[in-house]
């Protein structure tokens, strides 16, 4: 064999060796890129997760005032339909509250049921009792307001329930 056609067979060879089957595409990155990618998603983490944590104190405090306004119409329903006075007492800077039931005879308030507040909420200091009637009014006295504080740290959530003599009850923020 001469030179040339042993140098031919040889190059032949390489170039089978290096085809790949049809359909397969050469792709990949480099460790740069990779890096790159790794360094902005570092990035974006640490800009969202302070978001991400005053998004779960909002919420925390959005629920806990849900809570307590659906107790607060479940209370007024009770004295609807059981033609009975009943109350909620607030524990002012406190995380439970009671809803008593007052007896027709004795017109004594006896406990019916106990509810506590999420984890890191409480009630404002300037909270008020509220009275069910049995005709669908409430007693409350002014500030006619029930208000929920979220304690986040140095940042304090506070979310309002605004409540009408007519028995309306309302979420505000």
């Amino acid at each position: 064999m001469t030179f040339q056609l042993r140098r031919q067979i040889a190059n032949e060879h390489r170039q089978r060796r290096s085809r790949l089957p049809s359909g397969f595409v050469v792709a990949g990155f480099t460790a740069i890129e990779l890096m790159m990618v790794l360094c902005i998603a570092g990035m974006v983490t640490a800009i969202a997760v302070p978001n991400v944590d005053q998004a779960m104190k909002t919420y925390r405090a959005d629920f806990a005032a849900r809570q307590v306004l659906n107790d607060m119409q479940a209370t007024r329903m009770l004295a609807l339909s059981r033609n009975v006075r009943y109350r909620l007492v607030l524990t002012p800077n406190g995380t439970t509250y009671v809803r008593q039931m007052r007896d027709p005879v004795t017109l004594v308030y006896a406990t019916d049921a106990t509810y506590t507040l999420p984890a890191e909420a409480t009630f404002a200091a300037n909270v008020t009792d509220p009275v069910f009637t049995p005709d669908g009014l409430i007693n409350i006295p002014p500030p006619a307001s029930v208000m929920i504080q979220g304690a986040g740290g140095a940042v304090t959530l506070t979310r309002t329930i605004n409540v009408a003599a007519a028995g309306s009850m309302q979420l505000a923020r």
